[in-house]
């Protein structure tokens, strides 16, 4: 029922850009999430996929992963979602969905979506790209409250769809879907709206 709320409260605005600022509570929370999702690995870099930069950096990547993830569920009308620790790609990011981050800073070609193909599934699941949030330290004003950089969902594709020649482009042994090709987040809306419907 809360989701349906949700719905008429999207509709009635006359442009709804798909952006969420985590609270500072939520954010808080994602520090936490991170910091949980690297500690098995911590310490031991052939452990880790990508040790490069070492556990700070993987613990700060886990971190905006779970924030991107809590922002994609807000949108989604998931008011009492929060990230999970699980790390190993048997539970989905949040229900019925998948949560890909793309960061500015590093971005030659625009903002990708990434598969891994260790990651593929039988279940053809949607997958959604998620983009700004604090990408880089910077001072937040006391007078305004400290506010917090939002996050943008800006497209989603089915995951039978991610699997294609096309995409096959990433060097990490999977593929990469230009945001370009993603579909509009209105439309995944409507299909959740007519899933719980039925």
């Amino acid at each position: 029922m809360a989701f349906f709320y949700y719905l008429l409260y999207y509709w009635s605005m006359d442009s709804f850009n798909w952006e969420y600022a985590l609270t500072h509570g939520e954010e808080w929370l994602c520090c936490e999430v991170g910091f949980e999702r690297q500690k098995p690995f911590g310490g031991r870099p052939e452990k880790n996929r990508n040790y490069s930069e070492g556990d700070r950096f993987e613990v700060f990547q886990h971190i905006q992963c779970a924030e991107a993830e809590l922002a994609a569920a807000r949108l989604l009308g998931y008011s009492e979602f929060y990230p999970h620790y699980n790390t190993f790609k048997d539970v989905l990011d949040i229900p019925g969905f998948e949560v890909r981050y793309s960061r500015s800073t590093d971005k030659t070609n625009g903002h990708r979506l990434r598969y891994a193909k260790i990651d593929d599934s039988s279940v053809n699941t949607p997958y959604i790209l998620m983009i700004g949030g604090p990408e880089v330290r910077t001072k937040r004003s006391r007078e305004e409250g400290y506010p917090v950089e939002p996050y943008k969902a800006i497209g989603w594709i089915y995951s039978d769809q991610i699997k294609n020649s096309k995409y096959d482009n990433w060097p990490y042994s999977g593929f990469s879907v230009p945001a370009e090709d993603l579909r509009s987040m209105d439309e995944l809306l409507a299909i959740r709206a007519h899933n719980l419907s039925l």
